[in-house]
């Protein structure tokens, strides 16, 4: 590829059991490089592929870094908020950035497919922004796309983002989205990306086009989609199956359990609803497609009851601070 592109990820504390198949399927995408900013040690993970760079940092060092370009206090209490500034990766890592045709901001509930056939050197040269997503947002790395977040503030002022406690999602839609909007930047959006739905226990991608039959995996640097259209036609034990390829899944923070060593060296792996499996076969009957995405009874309720909790304890605690 002609353009030279850098993804980055920040990321503080323990790092994904999957963590390992994040590197797998990157480190597949020969084309792009990644630099992954953290303060965990990953030297358990053995030899890091040549294309990603990893930079060891504290969070109290990253926060100096991010402060760095701003003339006024910035409030980074906790990883969490990182997400705002995200848009403002062209200055806050300048330094690392410098050189690349374009940077982007990624997270690592990710699996990757083969970007390259999504995100082509013809779509870099077109446009001036990818994506609009936080797991994934390309910006051409020039002057006033690095500082397009500062700009028609009359939508969410960065300063008012940068200096607040609260997180505003400001690398989604709610900011960085509308200002490119009102700034005619020249943006393209390939919504080939399985985005897990978190309220379903089955893998199902939350704009839809689902079916009742799908399975998920990775085979040799590419994401596959297996589905079974229904037909009163069909062979019940082995129906006609159809595939399509993602640039990647977001996994939306789904508690996985811990990876077998065996998926490092196998050619694929099966994305099941809260587990990886090393894919052994290349045909699947429909018993395979029960038994790869299986559903759970009441996930959805268990799951809402579980966001309203976590919601009363932080205002909670809010109360609290702002009482004390």
């Amino acid at each position: 590829m002609k353009n030279s592109v850098c993804i980055v990820a920040v990321y503080f504390g323990r790092l994904p059991d999957y963590f390992p198949l994040w590197l797998k399927s990157a480190a597949k995408n020969e084309s792009f490089n990644w630099l992954l900013i953290t303060d965990a040690d990953v030297s358990c993970y053995g030899d890091i592929p040549a294309n990603i760079i990893v930079e060891r940092m504290g969070f109290s060092d990253f926060k100096d870094c991010a402060a760095e370009p701003f003339d006024f206090e910035i409030s980074l209490r906790a990883p969490y908020k990182i997400c705002d500034f995200r848009p403002a990766f062209g200055v806050i890592l300048s330094r690392y950035l410098s050189g690349y045709d374009w940077w982007a901001h990624c997270d690592l509930d990710v699996i990757w497919g083969d970007l390259s056939k999504f995100f082509s050197d013809s779509v870099f040269c077109d446009f001036d922004r990818i994506q609009e997503n936080g797991h994934l947002t390309f910006y051409r790395n020039t002057d006033y796309i690095n500082n397009m977040f500062r700009t028609h503030d009359y939508f969410l002022s960065h300063r008012e983002v940068f200096s607040s406690d609260r997180s505003y999602c400001f690398d989604e839609w709610g900011g960085i989205h509308n200002i490119s909007y009102a700034a005619g930047v020249r943006n393209y959006w390939n919504k080939k990306i399985f985005d897990a739905n978190s309220n379903s226990f089955m893998l199902r991608d939350v704009c839809g086009g689902n079916f009742k039959l799908q399975i998920l995996y990775w085979e040799d640097g590419c994401l596959y989609r297996e589905y079974v259209v229904e037909d009163d036609n069909i062979c019940w034990a082995n129906p006609v199956v159809c595939r399509d390829e993602w640039a990647y899944v977001h996994l939306q923070k789904r508690p996985m359990r811990s990876i077998d060593l065996k998926l490092i060296g196998a050619r694929g792996f099966y994305i099941s609803p809260d587990n990886f499996s090393v894919k052994m076969k290349r045909e699947h009957c429909r018993a395979d497609f029960f038994e790869l995405n299986k559903n759970r009874v009441f996930y959805r309720v268990k799951k809402r009851f579980f966001v309203l909790a976590r919601n009363w304890v932080r205002r909670f605690k809010w109360l609290l601070g702002s009482l004390s």
